[in-house]
């Protein structure tokens, strides 16, 4: 079915690019609007130093925002960065790819959407209950039968086992992803993490197991510890980045 509209053009953009522009608009005072994981150091100092958004729900987004000085706001540029290969660091993790290829039927390498995502979330936790180490409980009797497995299993993380260590594991993953995007990218002026799971599971980003494996690298670790964190909160920001994405298409003549 097609309709007549009084538009003559029309602008295409990636979404984590509308959730980028969206930035500008963000009140980081407002709490409705962000939740501040850390102000990381020398955040004054890097106003306009590029920061890198990541945000993971169905899939993984990712955009790079860097700042415009005639325009004075940070504009996004487009990702496919969720799609980059998982690294694997121990034989733990070559089994749980294994298990993940198998279960989803997939022959090339695994990227990082296959275990930070909702799916993701799923993905681990049958890994976990295949290793038949955890007790089986009336949580996991309802997840097993459950056909949105995700949004069950971070209920629960707190009152089982198998999905408190889903999330753990879960968490880690997702740190390790976003160090390594704010080390390619230099992301001085923060890290925003976008995202349906991040807004409602706002303490796994607070947890150990998140902090501690973003600042777990070699000769860098000084570095990424003065790198803010924030969560988007405010679920209007893919329309906020949309209007601004327009205005800036108009004012820019780009």
């Amino acid at each position: 079915m097609f309709y007549n509209t009084s538009l003559k053009k029309i602008y295409i953009i990636n979404d984590f690019q509308a959730i980028g522009y969206s930035v500008n608009l963000l009140d980081t005072n407002n709490t409705d609007d962000i939740f501040q994981v850390r102000p990381g150091k020398n955040e004054n100092e890097f106003s306009t130093a590029t920061r890198a958004i990541i945000g993971a729900g169905t899939g993984l987004g990712k955009s790079i925002l860097t700042y415009d000085k005639h325009f004075n706001a940070y504009i996004p540029i487009a990702s496919e960065g969720g799609h980059s290969d998982f690294p694997v660091q121990n034989h733990f993790e070559i089994n749980l790819v294994r298990f993940i290829k198998g279960l989803r039927g997939i022959s090339n390498p695994i990227n990082y959407e296959e275990v930070i995502s909702g799916r993701g979330i799923e993905g681990i936790y049958l890994f976990l209950r295949k290793t038949k180490k955890y007790k089986d409980t009336q949580y996991t009797k309802e997840i097993d039968i459950a056909d949105e497995k995700a949004p069950l299993i971070s209920s629960y993380k707190n009152l089982d086992d198998t999905c408190r260590d889903t999330l753990r594991l879960f968490a880690q993953y997702y740190a390790r992803c976003a160090k390594n995007f704010v080390l390619e990218t230099l992301a001085t002026g923060g890290l925003y993490i976008a995202g349906g799971i991040a807004a409602k599971n706002k303490e796994i980003f607070t947890s150990s197991d998140f902090i501690d494996e973003f600042e777990y690298a070699y000769r860098r670790d000084d570095f990424l510890k003065t790198i803010p964190i924030n969560i988007i909160l405010n679920y209007d920001v893919s329309l906020y980045g949309a209007c601004y994405a327009a205005m800036y298409k108009l004012f820019s003549k780009q």
